[in-house]
């Protein structure tokens, strides 16, 4: 009787959690339409201000990469040269998780993300991280 109950429990839990995945149709249909709400072309003012945003995130993925692997007077050339290398890597691992949110805040693809900062880099926008002349 115990093994009967067992069974039975068991077989309606593994039904029940089967009945709670989408079908392979249903997650296509989800998908398009996520990538459907996605635009694909912004105003000018609009990338200008992704693109100052990226600039920040890339320039903040920069400096935890700098104290991550920081380089100091008393090290060697090689080593210098080790840590800065290491850095550059870290700063470009630490690019994707920011190029992703900032996709996904401004609900755009990240290959038209790269648009956007192709651009912006052959049209010389202002990256927003110098500091604003100062009135005299």
């Amino acid at each position: 009787m115990k093994r009967t109950l067992i069974v039975v429990c068991i077989g309606c839990f593994c039904l029940s959690a089967m009945g709670q995945f989408f079908s392979k149709e249903e997650k296509a249909a989800k998908e398009k339409e996520k990538k459907a709400a996605m635009k694909s072309s912004l105003q000018e003012a609009e990338q200008k201000v992704i693109y100052i945003e990226f600039c920040h995130a890339q320039q903040e993925a920069h400096d935890k990469a700098a104290r991550m692997h920081p380089v100091k007077i008393h090290h060697t050339p090689e080593q210098r040269e080790s840590r800065t290398i290491k850095a550059e890597k870290t700063a470009a691992a630490l690019m994707n998780p920011y190029r992703e949110e900032i996709a996904k805040k401004h609900s755009i693809s990240v290959e038209y993300l790269a648009d956007i900062l192709k651009t912006g880099k052959e049209q010389e926008w202002p990256d927003g991280l110098e500091a604003p002349p100062e009135e005299e």
